[in-house]
């Protein structure tokens, strides 16, 4: 919870800040993405608590085609014996390679 804590505070300063780009406010401008459904869940609920519920959250796998201005990724694990997703190498270039800037 706390690294999607984490997220979500970078995220409401993108949005919020007046020294950002306003269109950063746009849904489609702002994108988070993860590697697990859970994160996404979390990530969501967390954001409409804070009166973000418009940001686009996704998994890697439903991102692929898909890109934003400014890509947040969340990169916990599921668990703390293996990285999972993080050594799949083709997720990971789809993660890295959706921010449009």
């Amino acid at each position: 919870m706390e690294e999607a804590s984490v997220v979500v505070d970078v995220v409401q300063s993108l949005r919020l800040d007046d020294r950002a780009d306003r269109h950063l406010r746009s849904p489609d401008r702002l994108r988070i993405i993860t590697f697990y459904q859970g994160q996404v869940s979390l990530l969501r609920r967390l954001l409409g608590s804070r009166g973000l519920g418009g940001v686009s959250v996704a998994t890697v796998d439903s991102s692929q085609g898909c890109e934003a201005d400014v890509v947040v990724v969340s990169c916990v694990r599921s668990n703390g014996r293996s990285t999972g997703f993080l050594t799949d190498d083709r997720r990971l270039n789809v993660a890295l390679t959706r921010a449009r800037h």
